[in-house]
């Protein structure tokens, strides 16, 4: 969703609508962001079988502020997981021969293994960001093209966050400690904000050009955070509360069209959201 909706919306362009919808600010697909979410596994002396558990036993936040001693802005959480068996075994395991996160050929499968990660949070950067495509899907319509880097802010806090990481397993007792890049958790894009001249979306997921527009999923987010997946529903809930029919949607007053077959007759219409797949072609 936080690649498809603001491709959705470029695909949506119309007279009035030149640039795409709700684009009038030339933020939409700006600003995307990804979490970084490196895993650290250590191998201890005795078994763990850390599948045994809730897929997050614990969470820290001791190191999520900034802190200006450390050189960089914003932090990170530290979580360990429990993966089941067959993911965890699918998982790869640093390129140094192993078959899954510690898992050397011959061992019975209940690894003594920790299993760590880490939630960073990446900064919005103007230069990440989603565009349309010069190739079309098999509906004829342009795919997405993201481009995405690291800035130097954000690779000081992925350095900084494995290593911590790494020392806490040490610190644990590990015998053994290995670590694996990953990212996750895509947000941004369309993003929010109280400015129509610099945001795509107010704090309910409405657009600031088209009242009747809402987008429901991450891609309004305008920082990252820590885990971007559990915010979802409720902030489609409170965009739904502020729909005409919805208790507390009086506020929210839908403009009649200027003239018939113009971009305005968006506004006349029910209430559109953002979904992946679906069209929201102006009205002809």
């Amino acid at each position: 969703m936080r690649i498809e909706t603001p491709r959705l919306l470029f695909n949506s362009a119309c007279p009035g609508h030149s640039h795409g919808l709700a684009n009038s600010s030339g933020t939409l697909g700006k600003y995307l962001m990804a979490q970084a979410g490196n895993v650290v596994a250590g191998r201890f002396g005795d078994l763990i079988r850390l599948y045994k558990a809730p897929p997050r036993h614990a969470l820290s936040e001791e190191f999520y502020e900034t802190d200006p001693q450390r050189g960089f802005a914003r932090g990170f959480a530290i979580q360990t997981v429990g993966p089941l068996p067959i993911a965890f075994c699918k998982a790869d395991g640093g390129g140094d021969g192993r078959v899954g996160l510690g898992h050397a050929p011959g061992d019975d499968g209940l690894q003594p293994l920790g299993d760590a990660r880490r939630a960073r949070e990446i900064l919005p950067w103007k230069d990440n960001r989603v565009e349309l495509a010069d190739e079309k899907d098999r509906h004829g319509l342009p795919v997405a093209k993201v481009t995405f880097n690291l800035h130097d802010n954000d690779k000081k806090l992925i350095e900084f966050g494995k290593n911590k990481v790494m020392e806490v397993m040490w610190a644990a007792g590990a015998q053994q400690v290995v670590q694996e890049s990953r990212f996750a958790h895509l947000v941004g894009a369309s993003r929010m904000g109280q400015r129509p001249s610099t945001s795509v979306v107010d704090k309910f997921g409405r657009t600031h050009d088209i009242p009747n527009l809402f987008v429901c999923d991450g891609s309004i987010f305008p920082n990252a955070g820590v885990c971007q997946s559990w915010p979802d529903d409720p902030g489609a809930g409170r965009a739904d509360s502020r729909l005409p029919d919805r208790p507390g949607g009086r506020d929210l007053v839908l403009q009649p069209p200027r003239s018939a077959g113009t971009a305005d007759s968006l506004r006349s219409q029910p209430a559109l959201h953002a979904f992946q797949g679906q069209s929201a072609h102006c009205m002809s």
